[in-house]
């Protein structure tokens, strides 16, 4: 079980907001309404992740997420209308930025060396942020259908994104054969099986080390000839 809380500034996905640390301004010195409302629904998704990597998604309730957010339970109403909604939320901003990370991990680069950048990328941010990391692999699918939905439509976003590099490369090379569409969700598949490998012994840090190997997999899957 992971048990880590990160404080706000150390994650980028996860925060329980301490007793001493001062809420949300009120009364003469308080936020606008739309500005504090962005922020209590900030706190809240990152509290969210925070919750539910600790306590798993079916043992979370709603004053486990406000407790660590600091915000009342009439404005997590305000905002969601239940837990499901408030981890998909979470969930669906944390992936945004993940392959936003990957996708300039690419920039500039030729299609092979980008597509190891991405898968780097991927990796790198599993080991940095084991919160989301299980959230996203483990507590996602519990939800039920939405949450498997969202973690298929994640791993068939990652799979577009080699399958474009993959054509890009091949353009350059005529001689390699194209890949079946299945191969590149396959290659998906086996990376974020490893990752759950590596999360279940406690092992994530030593996820960006198998970049290469990943890699060379997934070169191997999609029929790249060896070079």
């Amino acid at each position: 079980m992971l048990g880590r809380v990160n404080q706000p500034g150390t994650s980028r996905f996860a925060a329980t907001y301490p007793p001493e640390q001062p809420g949300l301004p009120r009364g003469r010195s308080r936020l606008p309404v739309a500005v504090a409302r962005e922020r209590q629904h900030d706190r809240l998704l990152r509290a969210a992740i925070s919750a539910i990597a600790d306590k798993g998604y079916i043992d979370t309730n709603v004053a486990d997420i406000v407790s660590r957010a600091r915000v009342s339970r009439r404005e997590f109403y305000t905002h969601f209308g239940n837990i499901e909604d408030c981890f998909l939320a979470a969930a669906t901003a944390s992936a945004a930025t993940l392959f936003d990370t990957m996708s300039k991990a690419t920039a500039e680069l030729a299609p092979l060396a980008a597509m190891r950048a991405a898968i780097g990328a991927y990796l790198g941010m599993c080991a940095g942020e084991p919160e989301f990391t299980k959230c996203l692999i483990i507590d996602l699918p519990a939800t039920g259908i939405r949450g498997a939905t969202d973690r298929l439509r994640g791993d068939r976003k990652f799979a577009t994104m080699l399958h474009t590099l993959h054509e890009a490369a091949r353009s350059e090379h005529p001689g390699w054969p194209p890949a079946p569409d299945e191969a590149y969700l396959a290659a998906v598949g086996m990376i974020v099986e490893h990752v759950a490998e590596h999360l279940i012994n406690g092992e994530v840090h030593r996820l960006p080390a198998l970049t290469d190997r990943f890699h060379g997999l997934t070169l191997r899957l999609l029929g790249v000839p060896p070079h």
